[in-house]
């Protein structure tokens, strides 16, 4: 069993059943209310779907059931071509992440963008990566670029001697990247970046406030 951050106690189960897989399975109490939840994956040929934190809560002196899920991720791989993509977070108060990662032979395209509402008003950001050789003159080879946006959100500049270890300057070279391979577990990439930013405060929300990189 592992304690989670919000309380929940999971147990591993790593358990198939036909094209269904089960990875773990918890128990809540929060918020006067019991919670049985479950990760789990369906496959059929080279695609997956995930449901992160699926299950149901009911008060102990009542039986009124409400349903949540905290992510979905999707993944396919057929030849050259790999996707992936996650969505998480909460919609109680309106606060989502996504993720997605593209490839196809040489060419790789990431995006992360977030979306919430803060102090009354919608705040929302994009980043995408892309690393594709997209060619020019031998002393001014392109080999990627990198764009994004945010409105209602705050962009913390660092200074010089930050600027080699600002995620979006990493992501933008390939160091943990929005464009990092669909492999692996897209849920625990988009939770490993949702930690990274917001103990930074890279991209904040914040009313009025606009950006542009």
């Amino acid at each position: 069993p592992a304690v989670a951050s919000d309380g929940t106690k999971w147990f591993a189960v790593q358990q198939a059943i036909g094209p269904v897989s089960i990875q773990k399975v918890g128990v809540r109490y929060a918020d006067d209310k019991l919670w049985a939840l479950i990760n789990a994956t369906i496959s059929a040929g080279g695609l997956e779907i995930g449901l992160l934190g699926l299950g149901a809560g009911s008060p102990l002196d009542s039986f009124e059931p409400t349903f949540t899920v905290s992510g979905i991720t999707v993944a396919l791989q057929e030849g050259e071509l790999g996707f992936s993509g996650a969505l998480v977070g909460s919609i109680d108060p309106v606060d989502l992440y996504a993720k997605i990662s593209l490839e196809l032979g040489p060419v790789a395209l990431g995006a992360l963008a977030g979306y919430a509402t803060y102090e009354g008003e919608p705040s929302f950001f994009l980043y995408a990566v892309l690393d594709a050789p997209l060619g020019g003159p031998a002393f001014f080879f392109v080999t990627g670029v990198a764009a994004g946006f945010g409105v209602n959100r705050q962009l913390l500049v660092p200074d010089v001697s930050g600027v080699a270890s600002f995620p979006l300057v990493q992501w933008a070279v390939g160091i943990d990247a929005p464009s990092s391979s669909p492999s692996g577990d897209i849920g625990a990439q988009v939770a490993a970046t949702m930690q990274t930013l917001s103990q930074s405060g890279v991209i904040a929300p914040k009313v009025g406030e606009y950006l542009f990189a």
